[in-house]
């Protein structure tokens, strides 16, 4: 569709669009042109949610002020003004301004008792404040820059695809962004995208789920099963029921209970513990010889029962005195 040569042109009507684009340039290039009156407003849908849902002259005549809003959110403009860019009647316009103007006490915002706008002086009947202008431009410079720096690390990554030998001294510095935080969150959510995508196609093995560790046993003493937990895992050992039950074995090789074990295992301090290694002190006063050695000893009773018996000792010669007995009167 072709457009006219002054079709669009409202800043300076009479120009071309080349020649007005010309000319803005040049006017915000020396400072006679500012941001700040190159009008232009990006909506929020919630303004289409709200008590206004429906009553299209007040939504159109918010939105015109919006458009013609300072950073501050004021808009000095006649209602006659209004009714000529809208396409409304002088008191179609006054209407809408004046629901604007009153409270709105199913308002989102509690500012002002829900009004939209107020009046900037008292003596005259135009000249408005958006109430919540400031708020909702902060959202939108946020978003905005959050997009920015979305296309700007976008365009670095571009650039920097094909990667350098490792023997490159020379590295590429990656932009500095205010939200270098926001942009790690998005970039973290893609990976796990990608790999949820992976696991459900079959590409990618899921994750395996860690083996919960054995409950204490009954026979031992919570405390003393929190010490073994502890201490395996500062020596970086698993606790499986495996572990367990050969802990278990180990005890009664020993002759001894598994909390004892378990005692001496984290008095010891060592990764791993056997009946074999522990000390004579170590296994108790009822426990003085390995099991080893007591099976040994009572399997050679059994085949040799008079062995080890002591015999008895001789009897000693016994000494015979002759004695004659003798009156003594």
């Amino acid at each position: 569709m072709a457009h006219s040569a002054h079709e669009g042109n409202r800043l300076l009507p009479g120009l071309a669009l080349d020649q007005h684009d010309r000319l803005c340039c040049a006017y915000y290039k020396h400072g006679w042109l500012t941001r700040d009156y190159i009008m232009y407003v990006k909506l929020f849908a919630s303004i289409y949610q709200g008590t206004l849902r429906g009553k299209s002259h007040s939504l159109l005549v918010f939105t015109n002020l919006l458009a013609h809003c300072d950073k501050t959110g004021d808009v000095d403009m006649h209602p006659r003004a209004i009714a000529d860019e809208v396409g409304l009647t002088v008191e179609e316009v006054t209407a809408a301004l004046a629901e604007l103007e009153a409270p709105d006490p199913e308002s989102r915002s509690p500012e002002e008792n829900g009004r939209r706008i107020i009046r900037l002086d008292d003596h005259r009947a135009w000249g408005w404040r958006v109430v919540n202008y400031v708020k909702y431009r902060a959202i939108r410079d946020e978003a905005d820059r959050r997009e920015q720096n979305r296309m700007a690390q976008a365009a670095w990554r571009e650039r920097n695809k094909p990667r350098k030998p490792a023997s490159a001294s020379v590295s590429q510095r990656k932009p500095e962004s205010a939200q270098a935080e926001a942009e790690a969150e998005e970039e973290a959510k893609e990976r796990e995208e990608v790999v949820v995508r992976g696991v459900q196609r079959g590409e990618i093995a899921p994750a395996r789920k860690r083996a919960v560790a054995p409950s204490c046993p009954s026979e031992v003493d919570q405390q003393v099963w929190s010490d073994w937990l502890a201490l395996r895992k500062a020596k970086k050992a698993p606790v499986t029921a495996t572990v367990v039950r050969s802990a278990i074995a180990e005890a009664a090789k020993a002759g001894m209970t598994l909390e004892s074990f378990l005692r001496v295992w984290c008095a010891r301090g060592s990764q791993g513990l056997q009946a074999d290694w522990l000390k004579p002190h170590e296994r108790g006063g009822n426990a003085s010889e390995p099991a080893w050695r007591t099976e040994q000893r009572e399997r050679m009773q059994q085949f040799a029962p008079f062995s080890h018996a002591k015999r008895p000792p001789a009897a000693e010669p016994s000494e015979i005195i002759n004695a004659n007995a003798k009156r003594l009167d």
